[in-house]
């Protein structure tokens, strides 16, 4: 047996899947402080980090390909982060 959705949940989910930014640095701004950013950005390094680390240990690329890649995480990473003290900005 299926349970119906409550109306409230329904809205919820349709607003979130149009305007997900909007709603991100709604609930950023509520919930997240300094620290809180501080802990996010540097998370986002380790995972950064150890992607590049893995990256570096596989013998299937290029030493060319490998820098590419370092190029590319360092732009991910640039921009994961300035969404992110955009949200809370804004």
């Amino acid at each position: 047996m299926q349970v119906p959705k409550m109306r409230w949940h329904s809205c919820v989910t349709r607003i979130n899947n149009l305007m997900p930014m909007a709603v991100s640095s709604i609930y950023i701004r509520k919930h997240f402080d300094n620290e809180a950013k501080k802990q996010v950005e540097e998370m986002i390094d380790l995972i950064m980090a150890a992607f590049v680390d893995m990256l570096q240990t596989e013998d299937w690329l290029t030493e060319h390909a490998k820098g590419f890649a370092k190029e590319k995480v360092d732009a991910m990473n640039k921009k994961l982060v300035i969404q992110i003290i955009w949200m809370i900005q804004n």
